[in-house]
């Protein structure tokens, strides 16, 4: 039996032992199950998934949307899919013995990936196939839709206007404009009933440059307003890796930081993205 464990800040799973659930007779109950958990919590770990494979770890990923490759870097290391995969992505530090090794591919930033693309992945995931331990390697995550709840009304208002522009600074020199506040639908348990929808906002230090009609010194310090809402401490979780935990997260709903402090061990993850959606404007401000 599945165990499921709400918290403030994310949904645990324990017991979900089954990595080839598409051939499972419950099979759509569990994927349903899992849309729902990350629609309502925006962060859900999964325990002891150690024997996923990579194909099995790509197909949970289909659950929350189509897969699809991270980006190339303008300058090396590039992020390789990982062979026999179109979209896995091994993320290894200081392990030489691995071919995807990325010493220099740091996430100590608080971020949403690939802001900077047209069509951003909605959903984030991560494996962990081997940790430093000690204490070290842990990922840290901030829900952007509580602290959007927490601003007045006013100034609810008044970001639900604005667009802002997200640059990359990776080498691949992309630049988009995306709205500074998003609305994620979420449907409700009884099929008939209207969705739910829940508002974030949708900046983050690394890649938002600007609001667009704006100078960036005009829009520094509501910018960095916004952030210190977003982080918060009541707002962040910070993760303690095990091997075999299995993390998805909405990327419209959260910031992550990967805590680089591995020194000189090994810490090896597999990665997939999914979902890549254009941004959704939050709807009339008559509603708020």
């Amino acid at each position: 039996r599945i165990n499921f464990t709400p918290s403030e800040h994310a949904a645990f799973i324990t017991n979900l032992n089954q990595p080839n659930y598409f051939q499972h007779p419950s099979g759509f109950k569990i994927a349903h199950f899992l849309r729902t958990a990350i629609n309502t919590h925006s962060l859900v770990i999964i325990s002891n998934l150690n024997s996923l494979s990579p194909s099995a770890h790509v197909n949970l990923t289909s659950i929350f949307g189509e897969p699809g490759a991270h980006p190339q870097r303008g300058k090396p290391p590039a992020l390789p899919c990982l062979t026999g995969t179109r979209c896995l992505v091994e993320v290894a530090t200081n392990d030489p013995a691995s071919p995807y090794l990325s010493t220099q591919i740091k996430a100590d930033h608080w971020h949403s990936d690939v802001t900077f693309s047209t069509q951003p992945p909605s959903y984030t995931s991560l494996l962990a196939k081997q940790i430093p331990g000690e204490g070290r390697g842990d990922t840290m995550w901030a829900s952007t839709s509580a602290a959007f709840a927490e601003l007045s009304p006013a100034l609810q208002r008044t970001v639900s206007t604005l667009f802002a522009v997200h640059r990359d600074r990776s080498g691949l020199g992309q630049e988009v404009t995306h709205p500074v506040v998003v609305e994620i639908e979420q449907q409700q348990k009884g099929m008939k009933e209207k969705p739910l929808r829940r508002r974030a906002l949708f900046v983050n230090q690394q890649f938002t440059s600007h609001f667009a009609g704006w100078t960036i010194e005009e829009s520094a310090p509501l910018l960095n307003y916004l952030y210190q809402k977003v982080l918060a401490p009541e707002h962040v979780y910070r993760h303690r890796w095990s091997v075999g935990d299995f993390v998805v997260w909405d990327n419209r709903q959260t910031l992550h930081y990967g805590i680089f402090d591995s020194q000189k061990m090994h810490r090896t993850m597999h990665r997939t993205t999914a979902g890549y959606n254009c941004p959704i404007p939050s709807s009339p401000l008559s509603a708020l």
